[in-house]
């Protein structure tokens, strides 16, 4: 093989490797712009509507199983008892605290999820726009709205039973609609239905 020969296949490679490169950095450049854009959204439609939990959603986070096996007891029970471990006293403020840790978990499962569709579509456009204005809905500024109410709680419980059902841990992913009912009874008409959608989907695959 002559010089002129070798020179051309050595120029090609590097050319190639050039082009793989670039398409690399590209690809790392749109996931940064598309989970940026991402963030920005579900930040902007949540500061629509944020606020702190009113009287009555912070009334449910005292209601414990002192009172028996009353519905929606379970988070005032989990609260109960670690303000009790750690000798401190369930107030107000510690209701605001836990219910903006909360709704930034909320959020947090939300970012994950719409990247989680958006990498396996392939980054494609149409997801990423679906997952946009999912992220600018009304379901936004209405979940930022009812801060300190359960319903933020059940969403993030569903999607994680889902996520462990979708993985083959059916038991777990029970184990988990099972909490959440305890959370809030409302889960029976929003996690319950789809988890069995879903459980059905998996089996017939």
């Amino acid at each position: 093989m002559s010089g002129q020969s070798r020179g051309g296949m050595l120029t090609g490679d590097l050319d190639r490797g050039n082009e793989e490169t670039q398409a690399e950095d590209i690809s790392t450049t749109r996931k940064f712009w598309i989970s940026g854009a991402m963030l920005w959204t579900l930040v902007v439609t949540s500061l629509r509507a944020t606020r702190l939990p009113n009287d009555f959603s912070k009334e449910h986070w005292f209601i414990d199983y002192r009172f028996g096996f009353v519905k929606r007891g379970l988070v005032g029970t989990i609260v109960t008892l670690s303000t009790s471990v750690m000798n401190w006293r369930p107030t107000e403020q510690l209701v605001n605290v836990l219910a903006s840790v909360q709704f930034v978990v909320f959020c947090v499962v939300l970012m994950w999820l719409g990247l989680h569709l958006i990498r396996r579509s392939g980054w494609s456009n149409a997801m990423t726009l679906v997952v946009l204005v999912f992220l600018s809905s009304p379901f936004i500024v209405m979940s930022a709205h009812l801060i300190g109410y359960f319903d933020n709680i059940i969403i993030v419980l569903t999607v994680l039973s889902l996520a462990l059902l979708f993985k083959g841990r059916i038991w777990a992913a029970s184990c988990l609609q099972t909490v959440s009912i305890l959370v809030h009874e409302n889960s029976l008409l929003v996690g319950v239905p789809v988890f069995c959608f879903a459980w059905l989907l998996v089996r017939t695959r």
